[in-house]
Formats: C-alpha cells, sequence, structure tokens
C-alpha cells in the first residue's frame, strides 16, 4: 500500500488575499464611530508563516498601517502566533473556522475573533477593563466563585475580498 502525501493547509491560506470594508466601533449607546479599512493576509517568504496587514483609513486623518506576521506555533493544536513586530507576540487559536485571540494591554482586555462568513471575512473585537466587576458564588466546594468583566464596546467589520 503506497502512502499519500498531502500538503498541510493551515488556516490563513484560504483567506490570502485582499479584504476591504468598514470597521463599526459601538458602546453601550449604539455606532460611535464608522471607519473604512482593509486587511491584507499574504504568504510569507519563510515556511509556516503569513503577513498580515490591518490599515485603518479614517477621510479626516492619516492612515493607520499595522504589519503582523502571523506563525504557526503547534498546529496540532491550532496555536499561532502573531508577532506585532515590536517584541509583542499575541498568542491565537484556530478552532472551528475561527481565529481568536485573547489578550490584555494598557488595563484593556480584548477578544479578537476573525471567521468566513459566506464571501466575507468577519472582524470582532470586545473590549473592557481587565478587572472583575462582579464576583458571585463561592459559596460551597460545588460552587466555585465566579468572576464576571465588563464589555465596554466592540467593533465589528465585515470585509468583503476584494484581490
Amino acid at each position: 500500500m503506497s502512502k499519500i502525501m498531502m500538503a498541510q493547509n493551515y488556516f490563513p491560506d484560504e483567506w490570502i488575499g485582499k479584504w476591504k470594508g468598514d470597521v463599526n466601533i459601538y458602546n453601550g449607546k449604539g455606532l460611535v464611530q464608522s471607519v473604512p479599512m482593509e486587511l491584507h493576509i499574504s504568504k510569507d517568504d519563510s515556511a509556516l508563516q503569513w503577513n498580515w496587514t490591518l490599515l485603518y483609513l479614517p477621510k479626516d486623518k492619516p492612515k493607520d498601517e499595522r504589519p503582523y506576521l502571523i506563525k504557526v506555533k503547534d498546529a496540532t493544536k491550532g496555536h499561532y502566533i502573531m508577532d506585532e513586530k515590536n517584541s509583542i507576540l499575541l498568542d491565537g487559536y484556530y478552532y472551528g473556522g475561527i481565529f481568536y485571540s485573547s489578550f490584555e494591554v494598557q488595563g484593556s482586555q480584548l477578544l479578537v475573533t476573525y471567521r468566513m462568513q459566506g464571501k466575507h471575512l468577519m472582524m470582532e473585537i470586545a473590549f473592557g477593563k481587565g478587572e472583575a466587576i462582579n464576583t458571585t458564588g463561592g459559596t460551597s466546594e460545588d460552587v466555585p466563585p465566579v468572576k464576571s468583566f465588563a464589555i465596554n464596546g466592540m467593533q465589528r467589520a465585515i470585509l468583503k475580498k476584494f484581490k
């Protein structure tokens, strides 16, 4: 019996291209701001890493370009690293068709997700303070303490491929 070698596919491969749309920023009062954005994903020259560039294109300010590298950390665990190219490395995980990254910066917690929805690439970022606003439970060994965290806002972009 012969073995058939198959090329390994990693999550960014199917998302390669240039995507654009508006990122809408919400808080408890509703839509606060909408900013045009693009996401450019391409294969890097190095094995098992991809260029991932976010561009925010506000009409009244200079563009904000954020170049990252996505690197495979452990494909068997869906574990990737988002390298900000400035000594910041963010862990990310690809499960069930969704890329997740959760981190805290300057007292704010962020949960970032990317996923394909039909022909669109969806980006969502939920954010809030890194401190618990409520702790309940903890009344017995069977009921552990549970901390709740505020979500102060979110960003959502529905991106369409243009190249």
